[in-house]
């Protein structure tokens, strides 16, 4: 029996030409007999039941079955239909091709997944870790962050002058980014990492991979009720200041 879902193939000229004799009920009861075929299997060799699935009467279904009989193998209690239950196997066949591609991808994208969870634990030592045991507490390698942007113009992240700066943007970077960072912001949050991962990704491709990294550390270390507004203001306040330090020497320049 094929899976309901699939489509029964119909070979309009193999068909007209083995059917050419028939009458048009008989056409209609032969279309309802395959089609019921194709669904549930060999129909038995039950006149009451095939003259229900061909929508006859009992007399027109007693005249239509000796020639409706032609296209079918009637044994062991049951109408077998040769050229159906090739296609049927090859539903299955075509069926089980397509579970298979999908388990394989299921596979594919589950280790992807794995492997990008993996990916910081084997960045260098000396690459910060944004993810603690809880979202308040932070390690000592994260750069300690100005007051919340939130209550001044001051970038969160600004270090004192003997302060190392964070790392440079790299693909073990964006993996704690995208890994950690993202994990908390969701459990910080309470949204979906799902709903989060556009965000942060703008955020990373407007800013760059670092100083997403470097002000995410900072909103863990300043904790506020809500992390989003805190991170995005200190992005955008940065962006400011560039801005004017950038209109600022192209002014000097042309002076």
């Amino acid at each position: 029996m094929a899976d309901t879902d699939a489509w029964m193939p119909l070979y309009i000229g193999d068909y007209l030409r083995k059917t050419m004799r028939l009458t048009a009920e008989q056409h209609g009861a032969y279309l309802l007999l395959i089609m019921d075929y194709w669904q549930n299997g060999p129909a038995p060799d039950n006149d009451v039941v095939l003259s229900q699935i061909a929508r006859l009467t009992p007399d027109a279904w007693s005249n239509a079955r000796s020639i409706l009989e032609q296209y079918f193998d009637v044994r062991d209690g049951h109408w077998y239909h040769n050229r159906l239950e090739e296609e049927l196997a090859e539903a299955s066949r075509r069926k089980g091709g397509a579970k298979a591609k999908a388990a394989a991808a299921a596979k594919a994208r589950w280790e992807k997944k794995r492997a990008a969870e993996k990916a910081p634990a084997d960045a260098p030592s000396n690459a910060p870790s944004i993810a603690p045991s809880t979202p308040q507490a932070m390690p000592e390698e994260c750069p300690s962050p100005s007051p919340s942007p939130i209550e001044t113009n001051t970038v969160p992240s600004e270090r004192a002058p003997d302060e190392p700066a964070p790392p440079a943007a790299s693909p073990d970077l964006k993996a704690e980014v995208f890994g950690k960072g993202l994990a908390w912001l969701a459990e910080k949050s309470g949204k979906p990492e799902a709903k989060l991962r556009p965000l942060v990704g703008k955020w990373c491709r407007d800013h760059g991979d670092g100083r997403v990294f470097e002000v995410l550390c900072g909103a863990a270390r300043a904790s506020p009720v809500d992390p989003i507004p805190w991170i995005t203001q200190a992005l955008t306040n940065e962006q400011r200041q560039a801005d004017a330090t950038d209109i600022a020497l192209r002014l000097l320049e042309t002076a």
